[in-house]
Protein backbone atom coordinates (compact mmCIF):
# COMPACT_ATOMS: atom_id res chain seq x y z
CA UNK A 1 0.00 0.00 0.00
CA UNK A 2 1.67 3.20 -1.34
CA UNK A 3 0.82 6.61 0.56
CA UNK A 4 0.63 9.75 -1.32
CA UNK A 5 2.03 12.51 0.42
CA UNK A 6 -0.16 15.72 0.62
CA UNK A 7 1.11 19.43 1.00
CA UNK A 8 -0.82 22.40 1.61
CA UNK A 9 -0.89 25.27 0.00
CA UNK A 10 -2.26 28.27 -0.12
CA UNK A 11 -4.27 30.10 -3.55
CA UNK A 12 -4.40 33.50 -3.42
CA UNK A 13 -7.01 35.55 -5.33
CA UNK A 14 -7.41 39.21 -6.08
CA UNK A 15 -10.69 40.43 -5.04
CA UNK A 16 -10.20 44.20 -5.40
CA UNK A 17 -9.48 44.85 -9.54
CA UNK A 18 -6.91 47.44 -8.07
CA UNK A 19 -4.89 44.49 -6.94
CA UNK A 20 -4.46 42.61 -10.01
CA UNK A 21 -1.96 46.11 -11.27
CA UNK A 22 -0.50 46.28 -8.33
CA UNK A 23 2.17 43.09 -6.64
CA UNK A 24 1.61 41.64 -3.29
CA UNK A 25 4.80 42.17 -0.91
CA UNK A 26 5.73 41.25 2.39
CA UNK A 27 7.39 43.28 4.85
CA UNK A 28 10.48 41.57 4.22
CA UNK A 29 10.73 42.41 0.32
CA UNK A 30 9.30 39.09 -0.95
CA UNK A 31 7.11 39.49 -3.86
CA UNK A 32 4.39 37.55 -5.20
CA UNK A 33 3.71 38.04 -8.92
CA UNK A 34 0.15 37.21 -10.10
CA UNK A 35 0.29 34.05 -12.72
CA UNK A 36 -1.30 33.84 -15.72
CA UNK A 37 -4.68 32.74 -14.11
CA UNK A 38 -4.59 36.13 -12.06
CA UNK A 39 -3.75 33.87 -8.72
CA UNK A 40 -0.89 32.48 -7.18
CA UNK A 41 0.31 29.84 -4.51
CA UNK A 42 1.78 30.51 -1.45
CA UNK A 43 3.60 27.30 0.39
CA UNK A 44 3.87 28.84 3.85
CA UNK A 45 1.44 28.87 6.23
CA UNK A 46 3.16 32.58 8.01
CA UNK A 47 3.33 34.06 4.54
CA UNK A 48 0.15 33.21 3.89
CA UNK A 49 -1.16 34.80 7.28
CA UNK A 50 1.29 37.94 6.78
CA UNK A 51 -0.15 38.63 3.36
CA UNK A 52 -3.79 38.28 5.16
CA UNK A 53 -2.69 40.93 7.58
CA UNK A 54 -0.83 42.70 5.79
CA UNK A 55 -3.87 43.07 2.61
CA UNK A 56 -6.82 41.97 4.49
CA UNK A 57 -10.05 41.71 2.27
CA UNK A 58 -8.43 42.80 -0.69
CA UNK A 59 -7.51 38.84 -1.52
CA UNK A 60 -8.77 36.05 -1.10
CA UNK A 61 -7.41 33.17 0.36
CA UNK A 62 -8.15 29.21 -0.13
CA UNK A 63 -6.34 26.64 1.85
CA UNK A 64 -5.70 23.13 -0.48
CA UNK A 65 -4.21 20.22 -0.71
CA UNK A 66 -1.82 19.01 -3.49
CA UNK A 67 0.48 16.18 -4.28
CA UNK A 68 3.87 16.79 -3.46
CA UNK A 69 6.34 16.89 -5.97
CA UNK A 70 7.50 13.09 -6.23
CA UNK A 71 3.91 12.15 -6.32
CA UNK A 72 2.78 13.70 -9.46
CA UNK A 73 4.00 11.91 -11.53
CA UNK A 74 6.89 11.77 -14.38
CA UNK A 75 7.87 15.18 -16.16
CA UNK A 76 9.10 13.72 -18.87
CA UNK A 77 7.22 12.28 -21.72
CA UNK A 78 7.99 8.92 -23.13
CA UNK A 79 7.72 8.26 -27.15
CA UNK A 80 6.31 4.75 -28.26
CA UNK A 81 8.82 3.50 -30.66
CA UNK A 82 7.81 2.68 -34.21
CA UNK A 83 5.85 0.08 -34.74
CA UNK A 84 6.67 -2.63 -37.31
CA UNK A 85 3.40 -2.70 -39.55
CA UNK A 86 4.63 1.07 -39.70
CA UNK A 87 8.06 0.64 -40.43
CA UNK A 88 7.15 -1.93 -43.17
CA UNK A 89 4.31 0.62 -44.53
CA UNK A 90 6.21 3.69 -44.42
CA UNK A 91 9.40 1.17 -47.08
CA UNK A 92 6.74 0.34 -49.24
CA UNK A 93 5.55 3.86 -49.75
CA UNK A 94 9.10 5.48 -50.15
Amino acid sequence: MSRTSVVDRHLVLPLDPAMQNETPTLDNGKMFPWGPQHAFHVKDAGEAEALKQKYGHRLDYARMKSPDVHDRGHKYVFQVPTLPWKENHAAQEG
